[in-house]
């Protein structure tokens, strides 16, 4: 390889007798730090409304684990709603009530943060600068921890990090 870098740079000279030109090639070099996120690692079954959040760096603890911050400090997610399952119910779905599917669970869950959005942000999502994310039960935790909570939780579209409460931001 050296050599071949020699035998390219012999073969770079100006042999002609007009006027030469030289130029000095630059490089430039900019990198992006990406702070970790941070927050005290909470459950998201005990965040509450009103409190941020960042996700947890390992991707396959995000459904289970939070890095809960205070909203003055950078974050991503606000929490604006936790409701139980069924959601049309004032009470929880009993300990022996089997796990309805993941669709029905889902698609219950979004709804009800759905519906809670507009109140908590000020404005309709679909005219909003935010979008939400809605964290349900698996079967896992409805089976053996009667987990029947949903967190709604608002985040920015452009999926900036923001700093305070985005309530009534009417944005």
């Amino acid at each position: 390889m050296f050599g071949a870098l020699a035998l390219l740079a012999t073969g770079c000279g100006n042999e002609s007798s007009g006027p030469s030109t030289t130029t000095t090639p630059t490089t430039s070099t900019t990198s992006t730090i990406l702070e970790p996120p941070t927050g005290t690692p909470t459950g998201i079954n005990s965040v509450v409304v009103g409190q941020c959040f960042n996700h947890a760096p390992d991707s396959a603890q995000r459904d289970l684990v939070v890095l809960k911050t205070p909203c003055e400090a950078t974050h991503r997610f606000e929490v604006y709603a936790t409701l139980t399952l069924p959601a049309d119910s004032p009470t929880p779905a009993p300990r022996s009530a089997p796990y309805p599917d993941e669709t029905n669970v889902r698609t219950s869950a979004e709804q009800s943060c759905l519906g809670a959005f507009e109140p908590w942000m000020g404005t309709a999502w679909t005219a909003s600068v935010f979008d939400f994310q809605a964290y349900w039960p698996s079967a896992d935790g409805w089976i053996n921890r009667t987990d029947r909570l949903v967190v709604c939780a608002a985040f920015s579209l452009d999926d900036d990090l923001r700093k305070g409460s985005a309530r009534q931001a009417k944005l």
